[in-house]
């Protein structure tokens, strides 16, 4: 997303690893930090967005799935939106999501985006109102949109297997 010329420091500090079995996209812990800073925010935003790739914390979503369990229709079904938790210090200053889920910014608490600036979100998100992506963190809750994802209502069952995911199941 830089442009020649325009930079984009990010620093970060300890702690911030998976934490558990509460995934997260990108995650801050309680003592980790995070800084974002653009030199110019208008040209230059540091850019966070799903990948698409198989990864374990898939399982860890409750899907109960293991990288094993994927087929060309399983894995196309599964959701492809991302959520972060900022439980730590974070500033964010020239910031573009994509591929959020509503309430996919999970915080410690609701007045750490006070500091924030220059923060957006595309039309791949589920929202582009700010209000409706930040949440506090409740561990062990996914993000509003969560439950609202096609992939998540409506689950795909692959060859060979005889029920929905346990966590799926009506």
């Amino acid at each position: 997303m830089a442009s020649r010329g325009e930079r984009i420091r990010c620093m970060s500090g300890p702690d911030m690893g998976a934490g558990g079995n509460d995934p997260s996209g990108l995650r801050v812990n309680p003592s980790g930090h995070l800084r974002i800073y653009s030199t110019d925010p208008a040209k230059a935003k540091l850019l966070i967005r799903g990948i698409g790739s198989a990864n374990d914390d898939l399982n860890a979503l409750s899907l109960n799935l293991s990288p094993s369990d994927y087929d060309g229709a399983r894995w196309k079904s599964l959701p492809k939106r991302i959520e972060t938790t900022f439980l730590g210090d974070v500033v964010l200053d020239g910031v573009l999501f994509k591929d959020l889920y509503r309430g996919g910014i999970r915080l410690k608490d609701a007045a750490m985006t006070g500091a924030w600036k220059n923060v957006v979100f595309d039309t791949s998100c589920q929202s582009q109102k700010p209000e409706d992506n930040y949440a506090v963190y409740q561990k062990g809750v996914p993000p509003v949109g969560w439950s609202e994802d096609p992939a998540v209502k409506n689950p795909v069952i692959s060859p060979g297997e005889k029920t929905p995911p346990r966590s799926m199941e009506k």
